[in-house]
């Protein structure tokens, strides 16, 4: 079996990680579980010696976008839909594209939260909208078995 690659995106502020978990299929083919994209978030704290950005993955927050997740981020006309929350065991996420306002406009920051614990990363127009088409165009079908 072929395994996805990861997008990763990194900031002086905060680190992304976008990687596809596949639908899981039963001996005859059969969808018997929807896959997801797991959207990982880590702060940064610095640079290496070579100039990368180095980021917390050992205390990164993650969150599993699933195929309403991704429809209530297409929605158009309930911008209040723009955020995915999640509870699960008693633990509340929550995941959304927050657009920049005034001289950042046009930009966008993620934010991840999982409890008390955040973190946000800047996003270019260019970033947001890869994000968005992966979801839509690339992940979406493979998360209920349509590829």
């Amino acid at each position: 079996m072929n395994k996805s690659g990861v997008l990763k995106i990194y900031k002086n502020t905060g680190a992304a990680q976008f990687s596809l978990i596949n639908c899981r299929r039963d001996d005859r083919g059969f969808v018997i579980k929807e896959g997801a994209v797991l959207v990982e978030v880590a702060k940064c704290n610095g640079k290496d010696t070579n100039g990368n950005i180095l980021a917390d993955w050992q205390n990164k927050l993650n969150l599993a976008i699933n195929i309403t997740d991704i429809c209530n981020l297409m929605d158009e006309y309930d911008t209040r839909k723009h955020k995915i929350y999640h509870k699960f065991k008693g633990v509340t996420k929550s995941l959304q594209f927050v657009p920049g306002q005034g001289k950042y406009e046009g930009t966008y920051m993620l934010q991840v939260q999982v409890e008390d614990s955040r973190v946000t990363v800047p996003l270019t127009n260019g970033e947001y909208n890869m994000i968005m088409r992966l979801l839509i165009a690339t992940a979406a079908p493979k998360l209920i078995g349509w590829e």
